[in-house]
Parts: structure tokens; sequence; C-alpha cells
């Protein structure tokens, strides 16, 4: 117990930059925003999909259209994130 205590003692005053655990927190935060709003991107391209599973004609081909474009933006923007998120 008497070891724990110390170490977390010199932790904290080897550990002195809180505005770095700061700044992590918030890029993580931002992070999270977007793919949550990538989330909201994907359910749009499953509802095309549906959209053009049930219709038929001029509109299927374009509810698939519009669904494969979300899908693609989603795609690309989730990639975009992973790659320059960290």
């Amino acid at each position: 117990m008497y070891h724990d205590r110390r170490y977390a003692e010199e932790a904290t005053y080897t550990d002195l930059d809180y505005l770095e655990h700061f700044r992590t927190a918030d890029r993580e935060r931002l992070v999270a925003l977007l793919l949550s709003a990538l989330t909201i991107i994907l359910g749009l391209s499953v509802f095309f999909y549906t959209c053009a599973r049930v219709s038929s004609g001029v509109k299927r081909r374009r509810f698939a259209l519009t669904g494969f474009s979300f899908f693609l933006v989603a795609s690309i923007a989730a990639f975009v994130i992973d790659v320059f998120a960290h």
C-alpha cells in the first residue's frame, strides 16, 4: 500500500503537463463526434437502398444511386478521419 501511494505521488510530480491531456481529450472528442455523424450518413444510405428495393423503374435507379453516393461519401470521410485524426 505504501509503495502504491509513493508511485502515485511520484507520477503526479513528474506529470505536470495537464494541457496535453486536455488537448488529447478534445481531439478524441472531435473524432467521436465525426464518427457519430458518419453513422447518420450511413443510416441515410440504408434508407435509400431500402427505398430502391421497394420501388421500380427510374425511381429505383435514382434511389440506388443516392444510397451509393451516401455510402461512398461516408466511406471516404471515415478514411480521412482515421488517417488525419492521429
